[in-house]
């Protein structure tokens, strides 16, 4: 059975957040460990903890973290990268399973391959130091100095790391119309899907996430919208999930701020399609 889930935003406490993720009957949900306004780690106590594992001991098999926006992978510029060390050791603690990050910009890079090499380097350095998750890269809106909106951008990443074992992709499709890759055409779509196989291996994807866009093609702008009123449409975004290559894969939808019942509406839109 296909699992199928939610990005779900963190308003107070991560409690709350497990606590909405049951209310919805998701498989699994993502979420961040940042306080977006605050620019700072949620704060937990023992009691929290203690609470959010329960829960997702008993509920969930698997939950995944996003990196924050700040986190950049991708920088030749010197960082020690003090928040993910804080976001990585505080999903340690929560039992988060999966770690997604945009591959970032290549500060300080003259080329792309400077920037992944730069994003190869970190890579390596986290598969290494945290074994115990799966870290997942997302294709991204952005062209370069970003890294990872062409997907040819991960095969060359794939032949510069060291251990592929922990190392999965995710393809968002908002994201992918906007860089340029038009999914909303039967042919183009099907073209996307095999290069992907081609330069990254379906076997590598872990995660979609299932996401219409307000920008247009090429936009390279990344403004997530309701599913079925972006560019791309209700018909395309449901016959790229349902292909035939792609419906083992994990679906996750990440609508722009809405209310619990909207968002209930969206996520109730996807499981329709598995019924």
């Amino acid at each position: 059975m296909r699992r199928l889930g939610l990005h779900l935003r963190l308003q107070t406490t991560l409690v709350d957040v497990i606590q909405q993720a049951l209310r919805l009957n998701v498989d699994f949900f993502q979420c961040f460990l940042t306080l977006k306004t605050a620019g700072r780690v949620v704060p937990l106590n023992s009691s929290d903890i203690r609470e959010f594992i329960a829960l997702r001991r008993k509920y969930f098999k698997e939950i995944f973290l996003h990196v924050s926006y700040w986190v950049n992978p991708s920088t030749m510029v010197y960082n020690p990268h003090k928040l993910l060390k804080r976001e990585l050791a505080l999903a340690k603690k929560l039992e988060f399973t999966h770690v997604v990050f945009h591959p970032g910009s290549a500060k300080g890079a003259h080329s792309v391959e400077q920037g992944i090499d730069a994003l190869a380097r970190m890579v390596n350095e986290l598969v290494k130091k945290e074994p115990e998750f799966i870290f997942v890269l997302e294709n991204v809106a952005q062209a370069f100095p970003s890294i990872g909106g062409d997907i040819e951008h991960f095969r060359l990443l794939l032949e510069k790391l060291d251990n592929t074992d922990n190392i999965r992709f995710c393809i968002d499709t908002a994201h992918a119309f906007s860089y340029g890759y038009d999914i909303a055409q039967d042919n183009s779509r099907e073209d996307f899907i095999k290069l992907v196989d081609k330069k990254i291996g379906l076997e590598r994807l872990c995660l979609i996430h299932l996401n219409d866009n307000e920008e247009p093609l090429g936009s390279h702008i990344d403004r997530h919208a309701i599913i079925g009123e972006g560019k791309i449409g209700l018909s395309p975004l449901k016959e790229f999930i349902m292909h035939e290559k792609l419906q083992h894969i994990p679906v996750l939808t990440e609508p722009p701020v809405v209310s619990e019942e909207e968002l209930a509406s969206e996520f109730e839109k996807i499981v329709s399609w598995h019924k």
